[in-house]
């Protein structure tokens, strides 16, 4: 989903009020997140020592039961979503000392970033205008096919043909332009 659209779905009111502070937090309160991605070792050390979480403490936390041992194995082979639907709640459940909350949400943002998380008034502002420009250039161009195909599916020869003046066969085709957008 574009922006655009979340705009549009989420911050209507306040886009047409031209509050685009209003926007941007309505945007940013979504905490819509990026695909999920397997991470590794690695990433996941650098993670942590990011925030100052002791990567070796986390560790022997975590292999410290099954689940943490499986994550670690999984870890090795292919790395783990940190930001899974299942492994959020295990992060948390071993939140203290050792792996802080800062630490817990450093893995989760590192699997799943936020969308948005540093949008401003400004970029709002400028995608909500260009899509407004966008979709006016869409309807301009819709019309004016519109009163193209009305000219040309006009038969004015036969009109004029068929009028007894000037003045109604003017008329018989104004009606048609008026009736099929061409006028």
């Amino acid at each position: 989903m574009t922006l655009a659209q979340l705009i549009r779905q989420n911050a209507l009111a306040a886009a047409n009020a031209a509050d685009w502070s209003a926007v941007a937090t309505a945007v940013k309160s979504l905490g819509l997140r990026a695909e999920l991605r397997t991470c590794s070792s690695v990433e996941t050390a650098g993670a942590l020592a990011a925030v100052g979480v002791n990567w070796a403490a986390v560790m022997v936390l975590i292999d410290g039961d099954a689940v943490g041992r499986f994550l670690l194995t999984k870890m090795a082979s292919e790395g783990v979503a940190w930001g899974h639907p299942l492994t959020v709640p295990y992060l948390r459940s071993k939140q203290g000392s050792v792996l802080t909350p800062a630490g817990v949400d450093a893995l989760i943002e590192l699997s799943s970033p936020l969308l948005f998380p540093s949008l401003t008034a400004e970029q709002c502002r400028v995608v909500w205008e260009t899509a407004i420009a966008e979709d006016v250039a869409l309807q301009t161009a819709a019309i004016r096919s519109a009163r193209l195909a009305s000219i040309e599916s006009l038969d004015a020869a036969t009109i004029v043909d068929g009028s007894a003046d000037l003045d109604v066969a003017v008329s018989a085709i104004r009606s048609h332009l008026i009736a099929f957008g061409g006028w």
